[in-house]
């Protein structure tokens, strides 16, 4: 996390410290892409994506990412985006619409992209750092109280709460049709930032003020794809994440996930069908509930 937010501020002050450029290279861009290497091929729950996926129950999610303004400069670009997410499942019906638990997920992004770095790399290369803040809260749909099993060591809140998240994206062309893009991330919550100068009885105090179940969630992803065609793809995707939980008497836990489908381009965005398995921990309240599962689904991504 350290070095994640040491090359943000690296980017930063390089930014700053540079001399006035050609107009072509300061410029000012509302409502850009929201990334330079979008999150929205990911294999995790959390893509900011429109999904339905099932197998063996139900569930569905509602997200974007849209960006707000970017800053060109003639090292690299700065962004800030906005990221909206609302995840609905189902735990113990197999009725195909999700309607038991849901969560959502509101966050805010900076993310410092190095263009003219990247440009040494070849062709549609991309190098990106940001920096996400937000907050994530789950609970039982409607007011409902669905019973969820667990070992009673399950992480509190449905793994829920405020948290920042570094992140570094490496996107390469590997040849004239396949893209690999390469994403390292670390969730940390609030409640570890006491617990790093030893103060557990404030990291507890924030914990519940908060409702933060977990310390921190390192997570990787790889996503392949191959242009075969002018507008259509394959695309395959892996995730991977700890859980690492915040109360003593909880368990660790994790999640991986595998993805993969044909992308077609649309006018407005990206359209999916796709196969999915995963294993480990559930989302939201489901946290408590480890399970193998293979789903099958569609997912669009808005421009």
């Amino acid at each position: 996390m350290r070095a994640a937010l040491g090359l943000v501020a690296l980017g930063v002050l390089c930014g700053a410290a540079r001399p006035a450029a050609a107009d072509e290279e300061r410029r000012t861009t509302w409502l850009p892409e929201a990334r330079a290497v979008p999150r929205a091929s990911s294999a995790a729950r959390d893509a900011p994506v429109f999904e339905y996926a099932y197998g063996p129950r139900a569930q569905a999610s509602l997200g974007h990412e849209a960006g707000v303004v970017a800053l060109r400069r003639a090292w690299g670009t700065v962004r800030m985006s906005m990221v909206g997410l609302a995840a609905f499942e189902n735990g113990t019906s197999y009725a195909p619409v999700p309607d038991e638990h849901w969560r959502w997920l509101a966050s805010g992004t900076v993310a410092l992209s190095f263009d003219r770095f990247a440009r040494r790399l070849g062709r549609d290369a991309a190098l990106e750092v940001a920096l996400q803040v937000g907050y994530e809260r789950a609970q039982a749909s409607w007011g409902t109280n669905v019973p969820v099993a667990g070992d009673g060591r399950d992480i509190a809140f449905g793994g829920g709460g405020a948290f920042v998240m570094p992140d570094v994206a490496l996107r390469l062309a590997a040849s004239r049709r396949w893209t690999l893009v390469v994403r390292l991330q670390e969730r940390v919550c609030f409640n570890a930032f006491p617990l790093l100068a030893g103060d557990r009885e404030v990291s507890d105090v924030v914990a519940d003020y908060v409702r933060e179940g977990l310390t921190h969630a390192p997570g990787a992803e790889v996503v392949a794809r191959w242009q075969r065609w002018e507008r259509t793809a394959l695309t395959l995707a892996a995730f991977g994440e700890g859980l690492f939980a915040h109360d003593t008497s909880a368990r660790d836990g994790f999640f991986v996930r595998a993805l993969g489908g044909v992308v077609h381009r649309t006018r407005h965005g990206e359209l999916t069908p796709f196969v999915s398995g995963d294993a480990g921990n559930g989302k939201g309240l489901l946290i408590g509930r480890r399970e193998a599962r293979l789903s099958l689904g569609v997912r669009y991504a808005l421009d």
